[in-house]
């Protein structure tokens, strides 16, 4: 089994047709209203990419509408929902604004997502072959490394901006089989997350941005820079950033998990987070079979471009 766990969102997406200045005026495109949420998106993109695994979901929905509509969706992308629990109160919500480039600024009402606890029934799983989190709960985040900590599965972290407020619980816990991946905006700096790499003993993979990917292995004690890809590389148009750096953080767990190594994976990822920046909705990670297809177009020139510096 691989285990996901974040928030859940239905998600109210403006494209924009001109830039919106801060304080300004703009107009829009279309608006349309999606699922999505850290938690959701990084589910989907794991059974997509490895769709021979159970993937289950650890998460909340609200008591509404969009709540079940939410079950369904996942349901309906072969996602296992027994550890999502349904509590009374309002689903999330995140309004997504995105510029005529493709860059997106989403806003979040967390809902029920900031109530969710650890369900009982994740002591009783027996088998686990990845964890992935997503900015969740503390609870639920201790409960993930407790039960990869029992059953010996690697481990991705995503806070997302909740880093500061979870990074103590992955110190105190001491769990080597363990990857953070951060933002570069999210820990600051390179050198940033060389401490952080070196404090905890542990990979960091940063997401960059135009920079592509940086890989910090203390193991190797190298640096390993990945370059980004545009879609357009893949004949594809850019449309939305929203849901690429969760696509990009589950398919780097999931390739990592397979065995191969982290600068494979995160070119990959790179590769998956490419594609999904040229569909609308967040979750619209790509398939296995479009993924290899697209990793097979571009993948030699991206790993011959990776460039690697000693520690």
């Amino acid at each position: 089994m691989i285990v996901a766990a974040g928030r859940v969102n239905i998600d109210t997406v403006i494209e924009l047709s001109t830039s919106l200045v801060l304080g300004g005026k703009a107009l829009a495109r279309r608006v349309i209203r999606v699922l999505g949420g850290s938690g959701l998106n990084a589910a989907i993109a794991l059974k997509r990419v490895v769709p021979g695994e159970e993937v289950a979901l650890v998460g909340c929905v609200g008591s509404d509408w969009e709540g079940r509509e939410a079950l369904e969706l996942l349901r309906r992308e072969g996602v296992s929902t027994i550890f999502v629990s349904v509590l009374e109160g309002s689903t999330g919500r995140a309004f997504v604004i995105v510029e005529p480039s493709g860059e997106s600024t989403s806003i979040t009402l967390p809902g029920v997502n900031y109530s969710c606890v650890a369900p009982e029934a994740l002591s009783e799983v027996r088998s686990l072959s990845l964890a992935v989190v997503m900015n969740p709960p503390p609870e639920i985040l201790r409960a993930i490394i407790g039960l990869c900590t029992r059953l010996g599965a690697p481990l991705f972290c995503d806070f997302g901006t909740e880093l500061p407020k979870l990074l103590p619980i992955v110190e105190e816990a001491r769990y080597r089989n363990c990857v953070l991946v951060p933002t570069l905006h999210e820990i600051g700096s390179i050198d940033r997350g060389l401490e952080l790499s070196r404090r905890l003993e542990t990979p960091i993979v940063v997401k960059a941005g135009e920079r592509g990917a940086i890989v910090i292995d203390p193991g190797s004690r190298r640096i390993y820079r990945v370059p980004r890809l545009d879609p357009r590389a893949l004949g594809l148009e850019p449309r939305s950033s929203s849901g690429c750096g969760d696509v990009f953080t589950a398919t780097l767990a999931a390739y990592a998990s397979m065995g191969y190594s982290l600068v494979e994976a995160a070119a990959r990822a790179i590769v998956a987070a490419a594609i999904k920046a040229s569909r609308l909705e967040p979750y619209a990670a790509p398939y296995r079979g479009e993924l290899e297809e697209a990793f097979n177009r571009v993948g030699r020139s991206i790993l011959s471009r990776v460039s690697v510096e000693s520690l």
